[in-house]
């Protein structure tokens, strides 16, 4: 169910989740400022047993894909299966990553269901919209924290150039190995910086990482694999990207061996789309070809267990 919202000119304040927001260097722009430049509704979308409010940019089809295509409504009940998986005496023990955040649905579903969810966006105006939802959400804010930075194979303290315009679907979450950004709007430049996803997982476990990131994935899960091999991640979804792979510096051979070394890991791995187990890694990387395929990696026995249905 959604409810259809109307156009907005409130304000919200960049301050408003306080340590929850890692902010971009913004220079002299602020989120707010962002946020007025965009042409924005609100809007209640109830699914899985979860309402939430969600700010979008009118210009984007982020609403419409994300409440109808078949693939993202699989996306969410898994989500939202495994984390109702987690006994609720060991959730302060969980939490769950967003990356590549957009415009927010995917952080503010595990957040109403209580868990700590922190999201990954370079673009500052998708955290300026999803600050905004949550600036009349008060008990999703205290979950949720957000990070204006783009995720990488590697943390140096690089920061990368991007454009400040509409929050986009169809933007790298990544960086290449020269540290380019593929969002090719004009706009404003800011600087992000560049991260490593472990860094911010810490000793906890994740009970869910979504990563939805155009190509940019194999960067981000060179930060990650290493405790997904450590058993510290319960389930993870990815959409696979190979044909825009090369433009993020990422040959073949080497997406091939960090989705084998996740393959290897995992007790379940399954193809959204097409409802089907893979049961071997050369069928994953056929099937997992040149055009989006979205993977549910599922990690110990708690999170099969949640996923008969598929």
């Amino acid at each position: 169910m959604m409810n259809k919202g109307h156009s907005s000119a409130y304000q919200h304040r960049d301050e408003h989740s306080g340590k929850h927001l890692e902010p971009a260097q913004l220079g002299t722009l602020s989120y707010s400022g962002i946020f007025n430049r965009l042409n924005s509704s609100r809007d209640t979308i109830c699914k899985f047993g979860v309402c939430v409010e969600v700010v979008c940019d009118k210009g984007d089809i982020y609403l419409q894909h994300i409440t109808t295509n078949p693939t993202e409504v699989k996306i969410g009940q898994s989500i939202v299966d495994a984390l109702r998986q987690v006994p609720s005496s060991e959730r302060s023990n969980y939490v769950a990553l967003d990356v590549g955040m957009s415009q927010g649905y995917f952080t503010l579903l595990p957040a109403a269901l209580g868990f700590e969810t922190h999201a990954f966006e370079p673009q500052p105006a998708c955290v300026a919209l999803v600050l905004a939802a949550l600036e009349g959400q008060p008990g999703l804010a205290e979950n949720v924290y957000i990070h204006n930075v783009a995720l990488g194979d590697r943390a140096d303290g690089e920061s990368l150039q991007l454009h400040v315009g509409m929050c986009q679907m169809m933007y790298a979450g990544g960086v290449n190995d020269e540290g380019r950004s593929w969002n090719k709007e004009r706009g404003t430049r800011v600087r992000v910086p560049v991260k490593r996803l472990d860094g911010y997982l810490g000793e906890r476990r994740a009970a869910v990482v979504k990563i939805d990131v155009e190509g940019a994935e194999v960067l981000v899960l060179e930060g990650l694999v290493e405790s997904v091999q450590a058993m510290r991640v319960n389930m993870l979804i990815i959409e696979v990207s190979r044909s825009q792979w090369q433009l993020h510096g990422v040959s073949d051979e080497r997406g091939a061996e960090v989705f084998l070394r996740l393959f290897k890991a995992a007790s379940r791995v399954v193809h959204l789309e097409q409802d089907k187990v893979m049961e071997d890694f050369e069928s994953f990387l056929r099937t997992a070809g040149y055009e989006q395929s979205n993977m549910l990696f599922a990690y110990g026995q708690q999170s099969v267990a949640s996923h008969q249905h598929i």
